[in-house]
């Protein structure tokens, strides 16, 4: 994914959906209609430069609380520290 979008994994700000953060949903599910799966920015997590990233879009399968603690413990230490990652009662 990110490989095809080398641009945004350089940009100093990087807005990203990470919709679903557990094995409710597949990956492969996920990506059929649409959505950007934990797993996905796992694979990519090398490729990722970003000073910081905004996390947003979560499933309501999660809470946010529940999505931090999944993306910390699949991330990264270095890319987990660069991101925010917005409560969908900040958007809507």
């Amino acid at each position: 994914m990110f490989s095809r979008n080398q641009e945004l994994c350089h940009v100093k700000l990087l807005i990203m959906e990470i919709t679903f953060c557990d094995d409710r949903v597949s990956q492969e599910k996920a990506k059929k209609h649409g959505h950007i799966h934990i797993d996905d920015v796992v694979e990519g997590a090398h490729l990722l430069q970003n000073e910081h990233i905004v996390v947003m879009h979560l499933s309501a399968r999660h809470s946010h609380h529940e999505a931090t603690k999944a993306m910390q413990k699949k991330l990264p230490a270095d890319l987990f520290s660069r991101m925010t990652v917005l409560p969908n009662e900040m958007l809507f």
